[in-house]
């Protein structure tokens, strides 16, 4: 190690310049990580909250053939068997559907959630894009909050009344009066012009029930969770016409994305890798090169081709180690700017983006899991010293009596 170190040393500029490119390329990789899960976490917690949570429980054969008249008659079971299951943080239960909604003025068609209104988890998704009126109130059952483009196309405002339309439990045509108590603005026009919200008591009267809903979504500490909680609760229900999901099946399209853009990360991971092999190789090469004869001569006055071989080979090891702990270092420091600033997107679109049911964020924050830097740095250390076995070799198997004459 102590002659690895001296020769390692030899030409100060040309190894500080692989520490530094090797540094920036872990650097880069931990920032481009980091920033790419965080902005998954952020699309994957707006689709479970605009969506039916981490998981969802509903009626049998619901996910392929939506209908309003397939609804959970009895949700006190299911809220039973959610007791005491790990790193459950809420539960909510919703009618979602379809219909017709009409003013004086026009009609157009929407899909409608109903939500206890005392649910905080329910409330955050609309109550902070109100641009006038209220919230729904808890008990009311004739009020509904509608987007901006909804109600520039009916041509109402606050207080005014509109008319929902659809098919109710008994597959027949049902409507209702409902009173505008609000108008909401996402800045995303496919969701402010579709998208309804109105209580669980109103739902079930404009849909002909005393009781009952369609989903019950289930929220968990993260995403990471739903691999411990989804079979506890599978098996609690198993007796009940329901179909227990995790938010990868009621939301395929977020998955498909979020498997696509790791797919692109793990390509930019592997360019970044390739750069890294090829800035050792030509360091560790160029070192073994220039010392020919000087190695010719250790073998000849009897060191040993193994002892020359471990020599290269921690040469290697040392300038991983020290180029790792630069880019640790580097990467840890844009990791924590873009964790507690964030990555603004704004300047890049005139409006929020959805994809697959969810709200964008324009600003992506950078959030690293443990697993995930030790994953990168093994990788990095495995890629450094299988590059160097090539010079390694190459020094062990000269032969003295050439090397010493090669110059």
């Amino acid at each position: 190690m102590k002659m690895a170190s001296r020769n390692l040393w030899r030409n100060v500029r040309r190894t500080l310049i692989t520490m530094v490119a090797i540094g920036l390329g872990l650097a880069l990789a931990m920032i481009s990580i980091g920033l790419g899960d965080g902005g998954h976490e952020q699309m994957i917690e707006s689709g479970v909250r605009m969506g039916a949570g981490h998981i969802t429980v509903q009626p049998l054969g619901y996910q392929k053939n939506p209908s309003n008249d397939k609804i959970i008659t009895d949700d006190a079971l299911i809220m039973e068997a959610l007791k005491d299951i790990p790193h459950v943080r809420e539960v909510s239960s919703r009618i979602v559907g379809k219909g017709l909604i009409s003013s004086a003025a026009n009609s157009s068609g929407i899909a409608f959630r109903a939500v206890d209104p005392g649910k905080a988890r329910d409330k955050s998704l609309l109550a902070p894009h109100l641009i006038s009126g209220d919230y729904l109130a808890v008990g009311e059952a004739g009020s509904i909050l509608i987007g901006e483009g909804l109600a520039q196309k009916l041509k109402v405002s606050v207080g005014k009344k509109v008319v929902l339309m659809g098919q109710d439990a008994s597959r027949e045509v049902s409507s209702a009066l409902f009173r505008v108590k609000g108008i909401y603005k996402t800045g995303v026009s496919d969701l402010d012009g579709y998208f309804c919200l109105i209580s669980l008591k109103g739902a079930r009267q404009f849909l002909g029930l005393e009781q009952g809903i369609t989903q019950v979504a289930v929220y968990l500490d993260s995403q990471f969770e739903v691999e411990k909680a989804l079979p506890i609760l599978r098996s609690r229900l198993g007796s009940l016409p329901v179909e227990v999901l995790p938010w990868q099946e009621v939301m395929p399209d977020l998955l498909r994305f979020v498997q696509l853009d790791d797919a692109g990360n793990y390509l930019f991971l592997g360019i970044i890798l390739v750069i890294v092999a090829l800035g050792i190789l030509n360091t560790i090469l160029m070192s073994v090169l220039e010392r020919t004869r000087e190695f010719g001569m250790m073998l000849a006055l009897g060191l040993s081709p193994h002892f020359l071989f471990l020599m290269i080979i921690f040469e290697t090891t040392l300038l991983a180690l020290l180029s790792m702990v630069l880019g640790g270092g580097l990467g840890f420091g844009g990791h924590h700017y873009f964790a507690t600033v964030g990555l603004d997107l704004t300047g890049l679109t005139p409006e929020r983006l959805t994809l697959a049911g969810t709200i964008i964020s324009p600003v992506l924050y950078s959030h690293l899991r443990l697993m995930r830097i030790f994953g990168l740095l093994i990788i990095i250390f495995l890629v450094t010293l299988t590059t160097g076995l090539y010079p390694a070799v190459k020094a062990s198997r000269l032969a003295p009596v050439k090397a010493i004459y090669q110059y």
